[in-house]
Parts: C-alpha cells; structure tokens; sequence
C-alpha cells in the first residue's frame, strides 16, 4: 500500500475573503486520517490561472474515501468551496 497524495490547485473568486477560505480549509486537516495538510500558493509562471494550493497526505484508500464522506469535509465543499472557488484542478498522486 503506497500513501496517496490529494492535491487541488485552484482560484477564487474575484472578491472572495482570501484569509477566510484559507482559514476554514485548513479546519480540514483535523478530520481523521488527513497528514502533512498543507495550503501553497503557486509562484510558478507556466499555470497563473491558479494561485493556491491544498495538499494532505493520507496512508490508505480507505482513510481517502472516509475524508471525502467525512461530514466537516461536506460541508466545506458545500459551503465554503463551491461559493468561493472559480476554477480549480484536483490530482491524486501514490507516493512509489
């Protein structure tokens, strides 16, 4: 079994409270399971359309899925990403 990286790079919406999506976003790395949760912004010239980063760890697939399901976790896509964030990007990598 290989870790599983979850990663979203994404933009908000012009006029979203910045530090107050990054602070409800990082409540998501209390949820059982998640590791190394970190926020990044993106500095690199080649993707601009993005500027922030999520990035957590977790040791199984099982420990992915029950964070996906986790109630906190539904209610900050709910409400606090889908009102939020304009476009984003979400890849998952194995750590080999």
């Amino acid at each position: 079994m290989h870790p599983i990286q979850h990663t979203v790079t994404f933009r908000l919406n012009e006029g979203a409270d910045q530090d107050a999506f990054l602070a409800r976003a990082r409540e998501l790395a209390e949820i059982p399971g998640v590791l190394e949760f970190e926020v990044l912004e993106q500095v690199g010239q080649k993707a601009t359309q993005f500027h922030l980063a999520l990035s957590m760890w977790f040791n199984s697939d099982a420990d992915y899925a029950s964070y996906n399901e986790h109630p906190d976790h539904v209610a900050f896509v709910e409400n606090v990403w889908i009102p939020n964030v304009a476009e984003f990007l979400e890849l998952d990598y194995l750590r080999l």
